[in-house]
């Protein structure tokens, strides 16, 4: 296995964890007593969290995708130099 497959599965891990605790607090503050009025701020910004998360799990994997093909560009260019 390369060392991309394992570091994906502890990123995978901690943005999972780190999202089901973000939803988790959502859900506590739509059940309070007027808390969509109250907390529509907080609301919004954890919703602007939860997508840069899942837009950062997610380019993570398109970068890696691609890795293997810059990996061995960036030797033929070095070969090119020298």
């Amino acid at each position: 296995m390369y060392v991309f497959e394992y570091s994906s599965i502890l990123l995978a891990v901690v943005l999972g964890h780190s999202i089901v605790l973000l939803l988790d607090k959502v859900t506590y503050a739509i059940t309070q007593k007027n808390g969509l009025r109250l907390y529509w701020f907080e609301l919004l910004l954890a919703f602007n969290l939860l997508n840069m998360q899942l837009f950062g799990f997610f380019s993570v994997f398109n970068q890696a995708s691609n890795i293997k093909n810059r990996i061995f560009e960036f030797f033929r260019t070095i070969r090119r130099i020298f």
